[in-house]
């Protein structure tokens, strides 16, 4: 047995707590007053027992804690306290448990389980032994070892995780990093992987910098629900199933003050859920019936440490007088510039943080409320802007961003938020309804300053009047700022060489830069003149701290912005650096204009201080549907015609896509001017990458895929935080697998492969003019149909899209082939989009306007729903990018089905919504029940599965002429039936198909789709018990002939 005093960290050994200053020794270790006497797993009353003892005055809760994840159990400590756990909450019968009181914890591995923990390979961080005091951007290496228990199951697959310290995931047994985030502390873990999926980890907590201490003691919480409780089927129960809507979301690591550039949207996620009654068919609850509320929430096993809580965005301290000056460092999207002298302020100067800039007309979110949600009451304003005075036409703003829990009282408070809004919607003549939480604002930094992208929300569902909790299950909220544009922008780097290039004949070399000094508006602000050269900064050079992954990435942005007021004479490195400067700081000649080499002391410059977005000028479809904003579009073909600046998508993905590097590499391709040079796609593209120099290759020379570090995740999040982190990717499915490459993703090509080169409104060619033409960012995404095409017998293709397909659009699935239908996204994602040209960078008055309307019916993942009760995609198998199970059983994205239904991976216990009596009756096996299918007999379950592991289905059913029962004397040596599969196996689907052999196989022995997640009892056709180990694919074969598998003719 193992014990340890903790500190919430759940180290690898009692050494490293001590080093950490927690105060931890062995005289402590040595008197924990909490032991185990026994775990046992007993196979004849299926139940776990455990015996856990406390000595001494130790007070608070005791824990019983699966040892592969999730709470078995809680009671108010004592000396002596028994578990009783049934083998159903189990899901997989633990190979050792835990008993944690307060400090203190105590483990011992569980007598009675499965032969396959003896099988678990053993591993250890064995360098460095103690790592506190380590510097940040100082190499250190780390060591391992790794060992196979069954030796059949080689060669183990190794993972290093440095808890969004360090930048990779190496996968060899020594890795050298170095930590880019100073003064925190990270549990660096290392695992192996054997070729069966049995799983070791070894963990080391290292202190890089000076952390913080003193902070508030960790916020409580509401009461956490237990491993597997929904597993009962009892009718009236309520079920609450959490789902975030998208899981990708990041920014940068950049800091919006002063004036920052900002590449992308911050901190904004949405949280939705279902309310179920348990039923024959479970009843969507509305808010007429009860109300959901959200608070944050931690796992015991969280990766990051069992105290790991978000319940606020605030900064530490909260009196911090700015984002650098606080210890713990969340965001300061709602901070100010506070540093301009009162000297450099026009009289009508205007200071404001992010979160106001955009809404800074109708009112701004509180710290820890999220971005509002504006439409346009004037009808949009300059350059598609939406500036209206009330949100949604709501005057008391009922959907604005939701609240931070701990928003009333930062550190202390953990209060409940309300739902935005309940949703009741149809979809096939069916309820499709659900409650959702928009834009919660939170950040990547848990309440102790750690790196955590996936905390938890618990999610409860309470009675209207009396608030008392009928259900609850915790879901995770993704959020991360691991976007980075210093890996190019840097000064130094391919994007900011020390000895620019350029020549004077460069300055101003954009379509737009050829006008931009005459246009007329431009007397509103100061632009600055031509130069020779574009300037570029050092971290010191920008006044910021070399070794400050914030700073670094501001200087990155000064370098973007440089080279874009260089090309293009938009004043964005001018504003950044001094703001909005007004002209009439300039002495005016005789006929009002400015003379720029004449600053007039007597006259105050400065007008605004406020960070904006790319996407404030490059459209970002995501504006449009997470913040109502109207659609513009600045063209996207023609980068000649100076009214072009394209939609943020075009801009960031098809522009860098088209940039190459020189022949040694030493930096990209440019003309004699110092200018870059587009690679010609249009004339037609290489292979494998279709931009043969480009500098985010897909293939390498070999032809086979480089990492997704040599391209998407050069600046997308995952190098740090690993947001795209599911099933799929260790499955090894790149984003090029799913997405295309630049060129692909960037819309380069019409959806028909044409390349998109025509003049926005040219009538000589109005499908290359038009947006809907072309890949719509945000909705026309990936479909799961054009990789899994419904039957485990088949390969799992490659891509998503034909490689011969020049806009690399997702294959489209036949919805008329139930094969190929089965786990295509439905329904198709129906919207009508008005978009609009605008003249906001147009060098004269009259700008022409053309509008366009996209009509979308498109695949979107975020809005599907399985036919079998209208129920979202996400809200079974996770959301995108994070789609379940994680690959460590105790990863925060597994809690959910861990709650839910006591093992990892997709929701598929039907008592989950089901009453266990669900399936009684013949009938309620129809798909007609479910999705109104007219033909009988389709198999009704999602993707048109039998109900899993139902005994109704496989062992007996009403009217069974025989007793099922093992050694029943009922049975009399009879054959058992077997319930209504053996009905089943009589009908054929909608085509006239096998409905058995899309899972099982078409020789009904088993396929991928008919693996069993954990271990599964049934019982033969003679009576005889048949155990089956969890990763077996059910065969007809299991239990009876395969002969009674296939009938003559099927109905």
């Amino acid at each position: 047995m193992q014990t340890n005093r903790r500190h919430y960290l759940h180290g690898p050994s009692l050494a490293i707590l001590m080093l950490l200053g927690l105060g931890v020794g062995t005289a402590a270790a040595a008197t924990n007053p909490l032991s185990i006497s026994s775990a046992v797993f007993s196979k004849t009353t299926n139940k776990l027992v455990v015996k856990a003892n406390l000595k001494g005055a130790a007070t608070g809760k005791l824990l019983l804690l699966h040892g592969e994840g999730g709470i078995l159990a809680e009671a108010a400590a004592a000396a002596s306290q028994t578990f009783n756990i049934p083998k159903a909450s189990l899901g997989q019968t633990p190979c050792t448990v835990e008993v944690r009181v307060g400090d203190y914890s105590a483990s011992k591995a569980v007598s009675g389980a499965s032969a396959e923990c003896g099988k678990i390979p053993t591993c250890k961080i064995t360098s460095p032994v103690a790592a506190t005091g380590l510097m940040v951007n100082t190499p250190v290496t780390f060591a391992a070892q790794a060992k196979l228990k069954d030796s059949k199951a080689g060669p183990l697959k190794y993972e290093w995780d440095f808890a969004g310290g360090a930048m990779g995931h190496p996968t060899t047994l020594s890795a050298q990093v170095k930590f880019i985030r100073s003064n925190s502390h990270y549990r660096v873990r290392f695992s192996a992987t054997d070729t069966q999926g049995r799983r070791c980890e070894s963990a080391l907590n290292v202190t890089v910098g000076s952390p913080p201490n003193n902070l508030p003691t960790k916020v409580s919480e509401q009461a956490a629900p237990l491993r597997g409780s929904e597993l009962a089927g009892t009718a009236g129960d309520l079920v609450v199933i959490p789902y975030q809507e998208w899981s990708m979301q990041h920014e940068g690591d950049m800091k919006s003050v002063k004036n920052g550039y900002m590449t992308f949207v911050p901190i904004v996620n949405n949280l939705r859920a279902y309310a179920f009654e348990k039923a024959r068919l479970p009843l969507f609850l509305g808010d007429d019936k009860v109300e959901l509320r959200y608070s944050a929430a931690s796992n015991p096993f969280d990766p990051v440490g069992a105290d790991s809580i978000n319940s606020t965005s605030r900064n530490w301290p909260l009196n911090a007088m700015s984002f650098d000056m606080a210890t713990v460092q969340k965001t300061d999207i709602w901070d100010m510039f506070m540093g301009r002298a009162a000297s450099e302020k026009a009289s009508t100067y205007k200071s404001t943080s992010w979160i106001m800039d955009r809404y800074s007309s109708g009112g701004a979110p509180e710290m820890d409320e999220g971005t509002f949600k504006y439409k346009a009451a004037d009808g949009g304003g300059g350059m598609g802007h939406d500036h209206g005075t009330q949100p949604d036409g709501d005057p008391n703003n009922n959907d604005h961003g939701r609240y931070m829990p701990g928003k009333a009282n930062p550190y202390q408070a953990n209060e409940p938020q309300a739902f935005s809004k309940f949703v009741a919607e149809d979809y096939a003549k069916q309820p499709a309804s659900w409650f959702t939480a928009n834009l919660i604002p939170k950040t990547d930094i848990d309440d102790a300053g750690r790196v955590n992208p996936y905390t938890l929300m618990r999610v409860e569902a309470v009675q209207k009047t009396t608030k008392a909790v009928l259900a609850k299950t915790d879901g995770v909220l993704s959020s991360g700022r691991d976007m980075h544009c210093r890996e190019c922008h840097a000064k130094g780097g391919i994007a900011a060489p020390t000895n620019p290039p350029h020549t004077r004949a460069a300055c101003r070399a954009g379509a737009y830069g050829k006008v931009a000094d005459t246009y007329v508006e431009r007397k509103d602000f100061y632009y600055p003149p031509c130069v020779d050269k574009p300037a570029y900064f050092t971290v010191a050079e920008a006044g910021g701290d070399p070794n400050n992954v914030f700073d670094q990435e501001y200087a990155a942005a000064l370098n973007y912005s440089s080279i874009h007021e260089y090309y293009d004479g938009i004043f964005f490195l001018t504003y950044m650096q001094q703001g909005g400067i007004d002209l009439d700081y300039f002495i005016r000649d005789d006929e009002g204009n400015p003379d720029f080499t004449k600053p007039n002391p007597n006259l105050k410059k400065t007008l605004t201080d406020a960070p904006a977005n790319c996407d404030g000028c490059h459209f970002s479809a995501l504006n449009n549907d997470v913040y109502g904003r109207s659609w513009y579009d600045g063209g996207r073909n023609d980068v000649n015609d100076p009214a072009y600046f394209a939609g943020y998508s075009v801009t960031m993905h098809r522009f860098h896509g088209e940039l190459q590097w020189n022949a040694d590499k030493s930096g990209i391709v440019r003309d004699e001017r110092g200018v870059f040079v587009r690679y010609p796609w249009a004339k037609g593209t290489a292979s494998p990458n279709r931009n043969p120099k480009t500098l985010f290759p897909i293939f390498g020379a070999d032809g086979k895929q480089l990492p997704m570090e040599e391209n998407c995740l050069k600046c997308h999040g995952g190098q740090r935080e690993q947001h795209y982190r599911d099933r799929m990717y260790t499955a090894g499915v790149t984003c090029y697998d799913c997405h295309g490459d630049m060129l692909g993703v960037g819309g380069a090509f019409t959806k028909k492969g044409k390349p998109g080169l025509a003049v926005p409104g040219d009538p000589g060619d109005p499908e290359d003019a038009q947006e809907g033409a072309f890949r719509v960012p945000w909705f026309d995404e990936t479909d799961c149909g054009s990789c899994h095409i419904g039957k485990g017998s088949d390969a799992v293709l490659k891509t998503a899209f034909d490689t011969s397909d020049p806009a690399q659009m997702s294959r489209k699935v036949d919805l008329n082939n139930p094969d190929a239908a089965r786990f295509a996204v439905v329904p198709l994602y129906k919207r009508t989009i008005e978009v609009s040209a605008t003249g906001r960078y147009y060098p004269t008055e009259s700008f022409p306007q053309y509008p366009q309307i996209i009509n979308l019916e498109t695949t979107v993942f975020r809005e599907g729903k399985d036919t079998h009760g209208n129920v979202a995609c996400a809200a079974c198998h996770g959301a995108a990018h994070a789609i379940w199970p994680n690959r460590d059983p105790k990863a925060n994205d597994n809690v959910t089905a861990l709650q839910l239904q006591g093992h990892t991976g997709t929701l598929l216990e039907c008592n989950v919504c089901h009453t266990a009596d669900s399936f009684k009756l013949k009938d309620d096996l129809d798909g007609g029940i479910y999705s109104g299918d007219a033909k009988p007999h389709i198999l009704g379950g999602p993707h048109n599965m039998h109900p899993v592991n139902d005994p109704y289905w496989w062992q007996e059913a009403p009217n069974d002429t025989l007793d099922s029962t093992p050694n029943s004397p009922k049975r009399a040596g009879g054959v058992i039936k077997g319930g209504w599969h053996n009905d089943y196996a009589q009908y054929a689907g909608k085509k006239g198909e096998d409905q058995c052999a899309a899972c099982h196989g078409a020789d009904h022995k088993g396929t991928r789709l008919s693996k069993t997640p954990v271990d599964r009892e049934f019982i033969d056709e003679k009576g005889a018990k048949k155990a089956v180990k969890a990763g077996t694919a059910i065969a007809c074969d299991l239990c009876h002939s395969l002969q009674k598998s296939f009938p003559a003719k099927r109905v």
